[in-house]
């Protein structure tokens, strides 16, 4: 997706903001998975009786 001067939107990003969106996303993404295997955890701990 190039602007009518032939630059692309990645032109105005410094390599500081692609490693901060890396890093956002990467956490994100982690984050999810951590919350989604506890979750799982918990209904197989609750499932068997196991208490904490």
């Amino acid at each position: 997706m190039a602007d009518p001067n032939g630059h692309s939107w990645r032109d105005g990003m410094s390599s500081d903001n692609i490693k901060g969106l890396i890093l956002a996303l990467s956490s994100s993404i982690f984050i999810g998975s951590s919350f989604i295997v506890k979750k799982k955890g918990l209904k197989k701990a609750g499932a068997s009786g196991v208490r904490a």
